[in-house]
């Protein structure tokens, strides 16, 4: 308490020796303007206010000054041509802004313009994107039906098939994928192989086949075109539209190995019992196909051209297209089942009378040659009955003669004396050929007497005798 009040004390003390300090400050300021006011006013008495002297004489020149006063100031011309050098920089100014206004306005507008066609192209190619994406999903989407067979039925009737067709047009590999994937899955089931068919899926098939050669995309759209081949009925309406066609033989060319599938196609086309239109394109075909090198290939060509040759209306258009020559090519040095099948296509053939002529003179006379050193009886006997029909003909004779067709007999005879199935037509030959007497001798050159006479010594079969 006692340190407390001491503290008071001190501060009361210090206040008042502070106030008493303030208080002498302002009497010392006080005085000292005072006596300053005081000094002033003994100078002002001293020295007289100065009002001036223009012209530093004092005199008076009131006159001069009226005369200098009808003289224009030199400072009036200045400002005035200031004035009319400022109007000219003002308006070169101001048409320079104009200008200058006009051309911001132009390249603001250009801006603009750039801009929306920025901004519009962007909403374009997201658009397009979007567009892409929805038309991705649903191709996916119908893909993955088609695989299905439950779904065959729906999906043909609600329009599958267009959609697919529709979608196989957009410049995207993702949906060119999945379209070819769908064209194989549809073709398998036949509701919806159908309505490909009907739909021209064969045309837009083929354009893909065109433009594609990745072997995903080649190895399906064979596929499918041959799983389209496999419908009943449909054979017309297949070759009609001449896709199918080129298309498996372009495929043939691009891929080798695709040789098989394709012509398995085309050997689909002649599994029918009457003939349809456009069917010459299918025997074009084959024989182009014919040459080529591979052993199941040539086959397949030779088994096509032997269904064909089943039709009696086919028959003719056959030989016309080069059948017969490719006969030779198919069986020079391809295995028994082949050389069957091209014996049996010469048999078929020389069964219509109308082309026994026309086909003797498009060397099948040699290609039944090359077959008869054969050891197989089936093909023995075709080529018996091949040169029994051609001889019917009295203007085959020659050519039998001379295309060693006589060789071809007696290869015959000596090899199946016993027989009567080989025996028979080879007799019947020998006798259809000796009745003409001046080719007699010809004959007999060729070493016919020898096949007669091992027929006479072997056989027992009565028609082979007489």
């Amino acid at each position: 308490l006692e340190k407390k009040l001491a503290k008071q004390r001190a501060a009361r003390m210090a206040a008042i020796e502070q106030s008493a300090k303030n208080d002498e400050d302002l009497k010392s300021s006080a005085l000292a303007d005072t006596q300053l006011s005081g000094m002033n006013q003994q100078v002002s008495k001293v020295f007289p206010t100065y009002e001036g002297d223009q012209f530093s004489t004092g005199g008076i020149y009131l006159d001069g000054m009226i005369y200098l006063s009808r003289m224009a100031d030199s400072s009036i011309k200045t400002k005035k041509l200031k004035t009319a050098l400022s109007d000219a920089e003002i308006k070169k100014q101001k048409e320079a802004e104009i200008i200058e206004a006009e051309q911001k306005k132009k390249t603001e507008n250009a801006e603009k313009d750039a801009n929306s066609k920025l901004a519009n192209r962007d909403i374009v190619k997201n658009s397009a994107e979007e567009d892409m994406n929805a038309k991705l999903t649903c191709v996916i989407s119908l893909c993955n039906w088609s695989r299905n067979p439950a779904n065959a039925s729906r999906l043909a009737t609600e329009g599958t098939v267009r959609a697919i067709m529709q979608l196989s047009l957009e410049p995207s590999d993702k949906i060119h994928f999945y379209c070819v994937a769908a064209f194989r899955y549809m073709s398998e089931q036949p509701e919806l192989a159908i309505s490909m068919i009907d739909e021209g899926a064969i045309a837009t098939i083929s354009e893909l086949c065109s433009s594609k050669t990745d072997e995903f995309t080649v190895t399906n759209l064979a596929i499918a075109l041959v799983n389209l081949t496999r419908i009943n009925g449909k054979e017309g309406q297949v070759v009609g539209e001449a896709a199918i066609v080129l298309a498996l033989m372009n495929l043939i060319m691009i891929r080798v190995e695709l040789g098989v599938i394709c012509v398995r196609g085309l050997y689909n086309l002649t599994c029918v019992d009457i003939s349809y239109q456009f069917i010459e394109r299918v025997i074009r075909a084959l024989v182009s196909l014919s040459m080529s090198g591979a052993a199941n290939v040539k086959h397949l060509c030779a088994a096509a051209l032997c269904n064909l040759s089943d039709l009696k209306s086919v028959r003719p258009r056959m030989v016309e297209e080069g059948a017969i020559t490719v006969l030779t090519t198919l069986s020079r040095g391809a295995e028994t089942r082949t050389r069957r099948v091209c014996a049996v296509i010469l048999q078929n053939l020389s069964a219509a009378k109308s082309v026994r002529v026309e086909m003797a003179s498009r060397s099948s006379v040699t290609a039944a040659y090359g077959l008869s050193s054969d050891q197989d009886p089936i093909i023995l006997r075709c080529i018996g009955l091949t040169l029994s029909r051609l001889a019917m003909e009295p203007s085959n004779v020659q050519r039998i003669i001379f295309e060693s067709g006589i060789s071809a007999l007696c290869n015959i005879a000596v090899k199946y004396p016993t027989i009567p199935g080989i025996s028979q037509p080879v007799a019947s030959a020998f006798q259809l050929l000796s009745s003409h007497q001046p080719y007699r001798v010809s004959i007999a050159a060729e070493g016919s007497v020898t096949a007669i006479a091992s027929l006479l010594l072997s056989s027992a079969d009565m028609f082979t005798l007489q």
